[in-house]
């Protein structure tokens, strides 16, 4: 394996990072280019690579690549970087990471690792952007699923769709979090979104004030909102507003746990992960990340 190695999702962006294989070679000259050919095969083909002396892997593709090429090396030494060609592309947005190709392939190659966090559930499966419990985990299930017609229309447009068909679903549980041991009740939960960095959704700065290199997750929940009320924070989301809504609240821990009468979907990275109840634990410094 050559020091710098690329793992390539010819899938991200709607299949379109497909045509673009060979120009990403050139882009890479010396590095071995490996592409994957199924879900899963990302973490794989990284781990190979770590084993076999790479010192720094390059994930191309969106954040599905991102979490599965740094599940392989998190609590490493190995060097991440990532050249984002995803539809949402949430994780790079908390670190300033390039979308344009050129720069964030310049950054890939040249730039500095930086140790960040990761969070890690309670089964050993690692999230390095934002867990969801609740409501945004039916809109994950139905953005995934979103028809062809309107994944033509953008990441936004898709999300917002998926709010409305996941609202007349939702069961509003009672739930009990547990923030470093400490009890929260939340009446009628609607989501708790749990971040070591900032944005899903294709922007949603649902934790706006994380901050990935604090060995902390900052978790925000909501309660009793209504769908014209969910509507209208998701347009305040961008800008971090929402959390002066008195229904939206914000806390910090290193370890969470979530439990609800009702069991509801989690998501991480926008994956769908088993049901509630959640616990994960926020281990600084897990990743290093070149930024």
């Amino acid at each position: 394996m050559t020091e710098t190695c690329v793992v390539v999702n010819p899938a991200a962006s709607s299949g379109r990072t497909q045509a673009r294989i060979e120009s990403l070679s050139r882009l890479f000259p010396g590095c071995e280019v490996l592409v994957t050919a199924h879900k899963g095969h990302a973490c794989e083909l990284a781990a190979r690579a770590a084993g076999h002396g790479s010192i720094r892997i390059v994930a191309v593709g969106g954040d599905g690549t991102v979490n599965e090429v740094a599940s392989a090396i998190a609590g490493t030494s190995t060097e991440f970087a990532v050249v984002p060609m995803g539809s949402g592309n949430d994780y790079v947005r908390t670190f300033g990471i390039p979308l344009d190709l050129e720069a964030a392939t310049r950054l890939a190659l040249h730039g500095t690792a930086q140790p960040v966090d990761a969070g890690r559930r309670a089964d050993g499966t690692w999230f390095f952007n934002v867990a969801g419990i609740g409501f945004d985990a039916f809109v994950a299930d139905r953005f995934n699923r979103s028809p062809l017609w309107l994944r033509r229309l953008g990441v936004r447009t898709r999300y917002y769709c998926a709010v409305i068909q996941a609202f007349g679903r939702y069961p509003y549980p009672s739930a009990q979090l547990s923030l470093d041991g400490e009890t929260v009740t939340s009446g009628r939960l609607l989501l708790a979104a749990v971040g070591v960095c900032r944005y899903y959704g294709g922007g949603l700065a649902v934790c706006p004030d994380a901050d990935p290199a604090d060995g902390l997750f900052d978790v925000v929940w909501g309660e009793g909102l209504r769908l014209g009320e969910i509507v209208a924070l998701m347009g305040s989301m961008p800008s971090g507003a929402h959390l002066q809504h008195p229904k939206v609240h914000a806390a910090r821990c290193r370890c969470f746990e979530i439990e609800c009468d009702h069991s509801v979907p989690c998501h991480m990275e926008g994956e769908p992960v088993a049901s509630t109840p959640f616990t994960a634990e926020c281990l600084p410094g897990a990743l290093n990340l070149v930024r």
